[in-house]
């Protein structure tokens, strides 16, 4: 064989390795009710694609009795970039804050969850999508979850 050959075995073979054994990542399919639910991603990078947007907050659901439902007029939670969001709870803007991605416990259950972890304020967890709204839990007890949809 020549160096042209070789190089041209080489070249595909390298392409094969890298690039052939890769699959687009996408979500688990929704249960009867049609809700995706994340706790069943393992993938980071699924979660930000979904998450990671301009969203406009509808209601806010849950509490102590688990019952409690309020609406959220200009109510929003946007990303400012890829670690820094910011809520704007009735018109009022709250200051941004640094986020990190951590997967671990959360207080409803042992198993490990992707998580925002926020600089100034509790853990928040993805926790679904149903069509076009997504549900936002904090990790704490009795939360509120809040449904949003993409703004």
């Amino acid at each position: 064989m020549n160096f042209k050959t070789n190089a041209y075995f080489f070249f595909l073979i390298v392409f094969t390795l890298c690039f052939g054994s890769c699959k687009k990542e996408i979500l688990p399919s929704p249960d009867s009710k049609g809700f995706v639910y994340f706790k069943n991603v393992k993938s980071l990078k699924l979660i930000k694609e979904v998450v990671q947007h301009n969203w406009k907050i509808h209601y806010g659901y849950g509490g102590l009795t688990g019952k409690t439902r309020f609406d959220m007029p200009n109510s929003s939670f946007r990303f400012l970039s890829e670690n820094t969001i910011q809520f704007v709870n009735n018109g009022i803007e709250n200051s941004p804050s640094k986020i990190t991605w951590e997967r671990k416990e959360t207080v409803f259950s042992s198993e490990k969850q992707w998580q925002m972890v926020m600089a100034n304020g509790p853990a928040w967890i993805p926790e679904s999508i149903h069509n076009d709204t997504l549900i936002m839990v904090p990790n704490t007890v009795e939360p509120i979850g809040y449904s949003m949809t993409k703004n």
